[in-house]
């Protein structure tokens, strides 16, 4: 009877169940006798057929741990987004009120960020413009009436039409001053009613123009009238040459 020959090898790693990379143990299919057997802690020899069911135990472990290390280190991650999301964020809310206080100091003139004038301040600015506009307009005019007695009515209606375009910039000056709150509405029926007297003019040039008779009276009738309502809104507001202004 044939006695069998010594073991050359261990038991192939293929029969394993292939778990989680056992076939990478393929290198393992034979081993050699001979080769000194591993030992433990101890000492004691360790079979290396249980070896090879470790291993792949071995390597599972690892990937657990390798895939725990990976979470944590997407959670850290996250984190680190967030902190600095937040600082961004407050960092932005801070930027955006200083970006106003500068446009308030710099941009903001003092009396209206301050507090809103009063009558006094109102007057003080419009009537230099009352002033100016109205010598501005009697220089336009100058001689017209000379020139409608000698039947020159064309060039009367120029200077009447160049006077009343002086007159719409004047109204134009008076609208851009601030208004005082209180009198605001007054203010802005006041500056609509001197608007209203220069489509006026401007008819009452285009018939002088034209030496119609009967649009003149009418259109000195509807002036006069203007300039009657104008004058009485603001009779008593305290204007020392506006409340002459268009009347």
């Amino acid at each position: 009877m044939r006695k069998p020959g010594p073991r050359t090898g261990l038991r192939r790693v293929d029969r394993l169940p292939d778990v989680l990379g056992v076939r990478e143990l393929s290198h393992l299919h034979h081993l050699p006798t001979g080769v000194p057997a591993q030992r433990d802690e101890v000492g004691n020899p360790m079979d290396q057929r249980r070896e090879c069911w470790l291993l792949p135990r071995a390597a599972l472990r690892n990937r657990r741990r390798a895939k725990k290390l990976q979470e944590e280190a997407q959670a850290l991650s996250r984190e680190c987004e967030e902190e600095v999301q937040e600082e961004f964020t407050e960092g932005s809310h801070i930027v955006k009120r200083v970006l106003v206080l500068v446009f308030v100091l710099c941009f903001v003139p003092a009396g209206r960020a301050l507090a809103q004038p009063t009558r006094i301040d109102y007057i003080a600015q419009a009537d230099p413009v009352c002033l100016a506009t109205a010598q501005s307009e009697s220089r336009a005019l100058g001689g017209a009436n000379k020139n409608i007695s000698k039947g020159r009515f064309k060039t009367a209606a120029r200077k009447l039409r160049r006077a009343g375009r002086i007159f719409g910039g004047g109204v134009d000056q008076l609208a851009a001053l601030e208004r005082p709150l209180a009198d605001a509405s007054l203010l802005g029926t006041w500056i609509d009613s001197l608007r209203a007297q220069v489509p006026i003019v401007n008819r009452f040039a285009r018939a002088l123009n034209r030496s119609q008779p009967k649009r003149i009276r009418k259109s000195v009738t509807q002036l006069i009238l203007a300039e009657d309502r104008t004058s009485a809104l603001i009779d008593d507001y305290g204007f020392s040459f506006c409340g002459q202004f268009g009347a």
